[in-house]
């Protein structure tokens, strides 16, 4: 795939394909043709390549190939990816990266593996890189049907009860029955507007499950209940 460069640490390594071509080829040939040449060869690094390998948790010496060749490999997307991914060595491995090149920016890839359901890369994260979340995690497992994922955030983050209310319109929306019977208990307000939001899209969307739990519970009132088949 690629081969050690002979130019500087600070320059994307040339393909193998572009060496022999400036050695059989081209003897002599200064960096900037080798370079040319190379761009014109390359079809593996090009676009989102470095965004597709870490969603597909590709190798670390693939990861390191590709982010050699980009300007810029600590952005959000590749960040977003890394997380996604669920691998912990590919989010250790772009962590490490932002942290050489002195990347300032806060990603909050927590949010991101939590929504995604990877407890272990969720967990890692908390315990070795005093990483925090905000609400989209709470929200985006809920929604996600991640009910383990929400059970460790419970116990291990602190989150605001106002987040767990809002959670089970999200979980009741699409349709997670279990992870609405988690979060019932945790409604403040059992006649809240965010339950009556829960019930009607759960209806909407034809999730008869929720909407027939949600309305065993007696908690919302009969008008609001029968007006949502009407």
């Amino acid at each position: 795939m690629a081969t050690n460069s002979t130019s500087s640490s600070s320059e994307w390594p040339l393909l193998t394909s572009t060496l022999v071509v400036c050695r059989e080829c081209l003897p002599g040939a200064l960096p900037h043709v080798a370079r040319s040449i190379d761009g014109y060869l390359d079809s593996f690094a090009r676009g989102d390549a470095l965004v597709r390998a870490c969603r597909r948790g590709s190798s670390l010496r693939a990861l390191e190939y590709l982010a050699a060749r980009e300007s810029d490999p600590c952005r959000e997307d590749v960040a977003r990816a890394a997380a996604r991914s669920g691998r912990v060595e590919v989010l250790r491995w772009f962590l490490e990266l932002s942290d050489r090149r002195g990347a300032t920016d806060k990603w909050h890839v927590m949010d991101w593996t939590a929504s995604r359901g990877h407890l272990e890369a969720t967990q890692w994260l908390w315990a070795n890189r005093a990483e925090v979340c905000t609400s989209l995690a709470v929200i985006g497992a809920a929604r996600n049907g991640r009910l383990e994922m929400l059970q460790w955030l419970e116990q291990n983050v602190p989150v605001d009860d106002c987040v767990w209310e809002r959670a089970i319109f999200h979980a009741a929306r699409y349709g997670h029955l279990q992870v609405v019977q988690w979060l019932y208990p945790k409604q403040s307000d059992r006649r809240s507007g965010e339950l009556r939001l829960a019930l009607s899209f759960a209806a909407r969307r034809g999730h008869d499950d929720v909407v027939h739990w949600l309305h065993s519970q007696r908690t919302l009132s009969s008008h609001v209940c029968s007006g949502i088949y009407r």
